[in-house]
Parts: C-alpha cells; structure tokens; sequence
C-alpha cells in the first residue's frame, strides 16, 4: 500500500470504532466461530486496524495461542494496543511486503 493509505488510515484511527455498529460485531463473532480456530493457534490478522476482531480471535486461541496483529497505520495499532495490551504481537507493516519473516510467532 502506498503512503496515502497509511496516512489516510491514521487519520480515521481515532474516530474508526464508532463506525462499527452491534450487528457487525455479531457478524465478526460468527465468522470467526465458523472458522473454527483451535485452541493454541497462532493467527495472524492482516489488516487490524483498532482490533476490533482480537477479542474474538483470543477468545478462539484461548491462553496457548497468539495472535499477531499487522496493520500498514501505527495510529491504529496504537489503539489495538491500548485496548487489548501485551497479549498481542503489534506488528506495523504491509502485507504485500510483511516483515513477518524475521519476527518469532511466539509470545
């Protein structure tokens, strides 16, 4: 992604989780248990944003799993890491050139 989209993205991180509404959480929340996520996986969630999808993701990886959240804006990982702290890896890059290689998955 471009520079224009990191920026773009900063720019609505602190205004981003009041555009979610119940009936999307409730959607989230299916989509996730129909993935049926094992206890102790490691799950990468590409796109983060606020982490709006991390509590469902540890609730799916219980206590020996991990979750790696990747978003291309540091202003919204800031926000998933203030909502959702140490549990999670923050990781701030692109997916089409993901640093991921180089960073252990394990807590």
């Amino acid at each position: 992604m471009s520079e224009q989209h990191r920026k773009y993205f900063n720019e609505k991180a602190a205004h981003w989780d009041q555009m979610v509404e119940d009936k999307t959480l409730q959607g989230l929340d299916l989509i996730i248990k129909g993935l049926e996520i094992k206890p102790g996986s490691v799950v990468l969630d590409v796109g983060t944003g606020t982490g709006i999808l991390i509590p469902f993701l540890q609730e799916a990886v219980g206590d020996s799993g991990s979750i790696v959240a990747l978003d291309l804006a540091e202003e919204m990982l800031k926000r998933a890491k203030e909502k959702h702290g140490e549990q999670v890896r923050y990781v701030q890059g692109d997916i089409v050139n993901t640093p991921l290689r180089t960073i252990p998955l394990m807590k």
